[in-house]
């Protein structure tokens, strides 16, 4: 049973640190009981504490109300499109807070979760503008120089071009991405941040690699490679 409880214990973290959706749990009187790396990276990176939370629900009130209406009256709410002030920037997100409920259903606190939807409003401006490339990744130039020289990105990305030529693997080496770039983090060459940014990046790229008519050939005679040669082995 206890090792159970450890296997899923350990699902849910790895969970919570794939999504791209910055997740924070909330207890009762509002202590930070869990954050995962797209919180810290959406915060602005580094530890996500009390002192930050209250910074950051001073700067945005409409954030403020909706964990405390969850806080004091268990009530579930949603913002479909919103503005989170952050040091230096705004950001545009989808927010949802819920209340966290234990495994007996007892009221132990609030989950937030924020989206963001920096992508989608640059994919909307380039369809309206004609514009392309960094825009239409949602970076600025220099968040896009710095994330290029990420070496994460380059992993995670030739891990998904590799999972498109072998979708018999794709689980085999999206998980062989990720060991990659969590060592690199236990080794203190990397923050979690780093994982999350090189992923959001990576999945950008080949996005719009798979929208360019000429790499879909390439692509299509890479897999017409790969079949013919599994055909002479097998014979």
């Amino acid at each position: 049973m206890s090792l159970n409880r450890q296997s899923n214990s350990k699902l849910w973290r790895d969970v919570l640190d794939s999504l791209n959706d910055a997740v924070m749990a909330l207890s009762a009187d509002g202590e930070i009981v869990l954050k995962n790396p797209a919180a810290e990276a959406i915060l602005g990176g580094g530890q996500v504490n009390r002192g930050l939370v209250r910074a950051l629900f001073g700067r945005n009130q409409w954030l403020e109300g909706m964990v405390r209406d969850c806080l004091e009256r268990r009530q579930e709410s949603s913002c479909a499109d919103a503005t989170l002030a952050l040091p230096g920037h705004d950001l545009a997100v989808r927010a949802e807070v819920a209340p966290l409920l234990n495994e007996s259903g007892q009221f132990k606190g609030a989950v937030v979760l924020l989206h963001d939807l920096s992508h989608q409003k640059g994919a909307e401006l380039v369809a309206g503008s004609g514009d392309s490339g960094e825009r239409l990744l949602g970076l600025s130039p220099s968040g896009l120089a710095h994330e290029i020289k990420n070496p994460l990105t380059g992993i995670k990305g030739a891990a998904e071009l590799l999972a498109e030529l072998f979708p018999e693997q794709r689980d085999a080496l999206i998980a062989e991405a990720r060991d990659i770039g969590w060592h690199r983090v236990q080794i203190a060459r990397h923050y979690p941040t780093d994982i999350y940014a090189g992923r959001v990046l990576a999945q950008a790229i080949v996005r719009k690699l798979n929208a360019c008519a000429a790499f879909r050939q390439d692509l299509a005679a890479a897999r017409a490679e790969i079949t013919a040669a599994k055909e002479t082995t097998a014979r």
